[in-house]
């Protein structure tokens, strides 16, 4: 189940994202050299993170030759006169720093719905995949109203969205869709702010409600004699819907405990438990609201 893993690059780029552990002077071919002996071969990028499209395009052809590798494709201008024409170049600015003649899973970082519905932009992404360019093409959401639009599209392969032991609510809205999309799971840790009750109070405008849900959660975890950390990843892994889990980490000993924890099955009545609590829609779930 390690393969349902797919490693997510943003600190190779800007190292100091999120609120988990900061990880400096990594060697990142090193990293990679020990995930693809965990059979971990899927890793996530796009322009935003600094130069990781760079840093990835320029490792070893005997490691980078066995990923798999998603980016996005971002800053679409939906008023231009030209959409297709800088949609073609910013795909090849990301060929170029990959190296790669084609990319697996290209994402519109743009979640808004006014660019995954664009005419335009669709055409064009069919184009990209038509010509070979790209072999699926997906969108990153953070409202249901994004989410409906990409499962009833029937264009989209993938869709990123998050998920995580605080709130399945997206995946109960994918659930009342009939739909063949593959799902991919971000936010399992929220940036790595549920570890954080200082930074929740500091960051999260809805800190304290967040702070309470969570004590519901470590006295489950208590009940079962887990550990948070394990059980927050166990339990997005057992949810049957999601096809792949974005781990946002270049530390081999986090790499570690998050195989453990995918390749793990919490107990049924636990795992039944933290449904129950996380499938109702959570005003703070949303970092982009805080």
């Amino acid at each position: 189940m390690s393969s349902k893993i797919r490693i997510g690059t943003v600190k190779i780029g800007i190292k100091n994202y999120g609120f988990s552990k900061n990880t400096n002077n990594v060697d990142f071919g090193n990293f990679l050299n020990d995930a693809l002996k965990k059979e971990i071969v899927k890793v996530d990028t796009s322009p935003r993170y600094g130069d990781s499209e760079k840093i990835i395009g320029n490792l070893p052809p005997q490691i980078k030759n066995k990923l798999s590798i998603s980016t996005k494709i971002d800053e679409i201008n939906i008023h231009s006169k030209s959409i297709k024409k800088e949609m073609y170049k910013k795909l090849q600015s990301s060929l170029k720093n990959l190296k790669l003649p084609t990319i697996d899973v290209l994402y519109l970082h743009q979640n808004e719905l006014e660019i995954i519905s664009n005419h335009e932009v669709i055409l064009t992404l069919n184009e990209f995949k038509q010509r070979g360019l790209v072999k699926e093409i997906g969108t990153s959401v953070y409202n249901k109203e994004e989410l409906n639009f990409t499962l009833q599209a029937g264009i989209y392969d993938w869709v990123q969205i998050p998920v995580n032991v605080l709130d399945t609510s997206f995946i109960e809205s994918t659930l009342k869709n009939k739909t063949d999309i593959k799902i991919a799971a971000r936010s399992v840790f929220l940036q790595g702010i549920i570890f954080d009750e200082q930074a929740i109070e500091k960051y999260v405008k809805q800190g304290k409600d967040l702070i309470e849900y969570l004590k519901k959660i470590k006295k489950i975890c208590i009940k079962y004699n887990a550990s948070l950390p394990e059980v927050a990843l166990s339990f997005v892994s057992q949810i049957k819907e999601v096809d792949e889990i974005l781990i946002g980490t270049i530390s081999t000993d986090n790499l570690e405990m998050n195989c453990r924890a995918v390749n793990s099955q919490i107990d049924v009545e636990m795992f039944n438990e933290l449904y129950s609590l996380s499938s109702a829609e959570k005003s703070w779930s949303n970092p982009r609201d805080w």
